[in-house]
């Protein structure tokens, strides 16, 4: 089960393919330590995977589909 903060993650990356924890924290209005923090959970968790350099993206597409739609 994810945490509120987790899902506040998940929702900014859900309008992106690919984003920053820097852009996931402006977005949210949350400390960049903080966001850095959530993604290392949600990657040991499987639900984001590094794109490249500072850029995440879902492991499951279908997810970030879901989640547009749950939310919007």
């Amino acid at each position: 089960m994810m945490q509120s903060t987790e899902i506040k993650v998940v929702k900014t990356m859900a309008v992106s393919d690919v984003i920053g924890p820097k852009e996931i924290a402006d977005a949210g209005n949350m400390k960049l330590n903080e966001v850095t923090a959530l993604l290392q959970t949600l990657l040991d968790k499987g639900i984001v995977r590094k794109k490249e350099r500072g850029q995440y993206q879902f492991t499951d597409n279908m997810f970030k589909t879901w989640l547009n739609r749950a939310y919007s």
